[in-house]
């Protein structure tokens, strides 16, 4: 393997772009990736020191003027990493399960008087959306979708989603609830059901079907 020495540290590393930067598509940098980065990191504090006010304005004028860019390039970035950082999550937790555990306790015990009033508010929002749907008929619509949550066909301790959301108007009734997993329903939050379904990894016409199918059982 042919080797390469950075003109800046004078270490060596093969020549391949895992250790240089491309300067041209047919050449590498003379300098290694780490060194780059120190100049470029050293440059931006000293111009920051010197001028912080005008970067965090422009900082500030650039979200205010891309936020539906930044949202997209966050959630392409999000779609292509979420399987490595969920194995970073989980690997986190199993090292570190006692500590997670106990900062969950410890947050719920300092915040429990917000725990409490968010019951209290989600309780008045449905009465006041109209509280109708009985145990049975959850049943009922759980065993039509086969126990399983009707998006992503997970089995597992379903919640009702609201397909339109309570906050927007959605009434608690059966004609606009179905079973989804926790993750699909706090994913979903409050965008609308199918524009949300139809870009997600596991969507399946199937499904959608199947949906769409149940919920115009009430509306005929």
């Amino acid at each position: 393997m042919q080797l390469r020495t950075c003109t800046k540290c004078e270490s060596t590393y093969p020549n391949t772009e895992e250790f240089f930067y491309r300067n041209s598509p047919q050449q590498l940098k003379s300098r290694c990736k780490a060194c780059c980065k120190k100049e470029s990191a050293d440059f931006f504090h000293k111009s920051y020191g010197e001028d912080k006010e005008r970067y965090v304005k422009r900082a500030l004028n650039y979200i205010k003027n891309n936020k539906e860019r930044i949202k997209l390039y966050e959630k392409n970035q999000y779609a292509q990493k979420s399987e490595t950082l969920k194995e970073k999550s989980r690997a986190y937790y199993e090292s570190n399960k006692g500590a997670v555990i106990q900062r969950v306790k410890n947050y719920r015990h300092e915040h429990r008087e917000a725990k409490m009033y968010t019951k209290i508010k989600r309780r008045f929002n449905l009465k006041a959306a109209g509280a109708e749907f009985s145990l049975e008929e959850w049943n009922l619509c759980m065993e039509y979708f086969n126990n399983e949550c009707c998006y992503c066909n997970k089995k597992c301790k379903l919640t009702q989603d609201h397909v339109v959301p309570i906050s927007n108007g959605g009434t608690h009734h059966k004609s606009n609830i179905v079973p989804a997993c926790i993750n699909c329903n706090s994913s979903k939050g409050v965008k609308e059901y199918l524009s949300w379904y139809r870009i997600q990894k596991f969507y399946s016409q199937q499904n959608e079907t199947s949906i769409v199918g149940y919920l115009n059982n009430f509306n005929k």
